[in-house]
């Protein structure tokens, strides 16, 4: 019994330790690219300005509030500066829109110590209770999630529109393309920004225009167009 405990133990620590340092080369990537390592920061900027457009010319014709829900980690806050530039370039008037940082609270499935992790970002944090709360506190109409969805989506079966609000997913862990299918075509998430296969390469020249640079890049898949647009796995969903 003691050895299978060691076992188990040895178990959840080489997890626990891998999951932080996947999370380390995530943000030192991430950071590195916003500074120019990979594509320049003026790119990722843009891209991110016409994520903002793309999705503001979507929603322009609608009615109800907007509330976009982002990781308030340092490196990451031109991208929340450009979406919301662009959200406003697209004719969404700035009062229409609440951008709040998502709040964690127990994430049943990390151990407790790995929460208080310095730079351990909310994407590897957030659980589907954590979106259920946010939501039922602030009863958005449109509700936009630059952090993709809960690691644990599609096992808590949680639908994310059961309160009214239809869902948007930017960035995150959406690679998972054919869960994301699935949960739009069950009616739980309303869409979900698709990066094109054939968007400009890193060394490519690009559009600076929102519009151009968005048709350029992203394609955003609904669940009228997700079997066309999501039939199989995507490289990236947002820079």
């Amino acid at each position: 019994m003691k050895r299978k405990v060691i076992i188990f133990t040895l178990i959840a620590i080489a997890g626990a330790l891998g999951l932080i340092g996947f999370q380390i080369l995530k943000n030192v990537t991430d950071s590195w690219r916003i500074d120019g390592g990979g594509p320049s920061r003026e790119r990722y900027v843009t891209q991110w300005r016409a994520q903002g457009w793309g999705f503001g010319r979507h929603l322009v014709d609608t009615a109800g509030n907007i509330l976009v829900l982002y990781d308030d980690a340092e490196y990451l806050q031109p991208q929340i500066e450009a979406f919301q530039q662009g959200l406003i370039a697209a004719g969404i008037p700035e009062q229409r829109t609440k951008f709040r940082v998502l709040q964690v609270g127990s994430n049943p499935k990390l151990p407790e110590s790995m929460t208080t992790i310095p730079g351990m970002s909310l994407e590897m944090l957030m659980a589907s209770e954590d979106f259920q709360t946010v939501l039922s506190a602030y009863k958005p109409e449109i509700a936009i999630s630059l952090l993709g969805l809960p690691r644990d989506a599609m096992v808590s079966q949680y639908d994310f529109t059961r309160g009214g609000a239809t869902v948007f997913l930017v960035g995150g862990n959406t690679y998972h393309n054919e869960n994301h299918l699935k949960m739009m075509q069950a009616g739980r998430v309303s869409g979900v920004l698709r990066l094109k296969s054939d968007c400009p390469g890193v060394d490519d020249e690009y559009s600076r225009e929102p519009e151009l640079c968005f048709a350029e890049f992203y394609e955003l898949a609904t669940p009228n167009n997700a079997e066309r647009l999501l039939p199989e796995p995507l490289s990236a969903i947002a820079p």
